[in-house]
């Protein structure tokens, strides 16, 4: 039997939950700039809306995917509705945000981090730039790491030498891929 790939679920924010399907995962921007062009599957790119988990459902559907090694990815406001996604899809086995951090203002309690952080028990590995502007380190990023429910050992902050625009790092992609073959497992080489 074949080892089945992993999957990685990106969110998109748009109305409409969209299938990106490509040979690898240089097909979505923020991916490509974050982990580069390293081959996950066939078809791994799955983009969804950032409050709704049917795409992770679908990939049940799918006889080629390792259901076991299913990864969240949320890039700025992708990794601010992370808190959400992780506290009610228990699917996923690893997650990577970029550029993400607490939001200010007075969300709704259905929409509010403080909420859900602390249910979200997935590993997680944050990647933001130290200057961020959006996302300030001390009142932002490091609460939002503190707030999540995984272990101390299973969440993670590598701070890179940037702002908000925190994409192309060597270090970025190398961190998101040793996080991912540590939850995950290896990617078997592509035939």
């Amino acid at each position: 039997m074949t080892e089945s790939p992993c999957a990685i679920l990106i969110p998109h924010l748009k109305d409409s939950v969209v299938l990106g399907l490509s040979s690898s995962t240089a097909s979505y921007p923020q991916m490509q700039a974050t982990l580069g062009s390293r081959q996950f599957a066939s078809s791994t790119v799955y983009v969804g809306t950032p409050t709704t988990s049917p795409p992770a459902g679908m990939l049940e559907t799918r006889p080629d995917i390792d259901h076991a090694r299913l990864a969240y990815f949320g890039f700025s406001a992708g990794a601010v509705r992370a808190p959400i996604v992780l506290a009610t899809e228990p699917r996923f086995q690893a997650a990577v945000l970029a550029v993400g951090g607490l939001e200010e203002g007075h969300p709704t309690p259905e929409a509010d981090a403080f909420q859900f952080a602390p249910r979200a028990r997935t590993p997680v590995l944050m990647l933001n730039g130290r200057y961020d502007l959006v996302f300030d380190l001390e009142t932002s990023q490091r609460p939002l790491l503190q707030l999540f429910g995984a272990s101390p050992a299973n969440k993670k902050l590598v701070l890179l030498e940037a702002g908000h625009a925190m994409v192309g790092f060597p270090a970025a992609t190398r961190e998101s891929l040793d996080w991912l073959d540590r939850y995950l497992g290896p990617v078997p080489p592509s035939r």
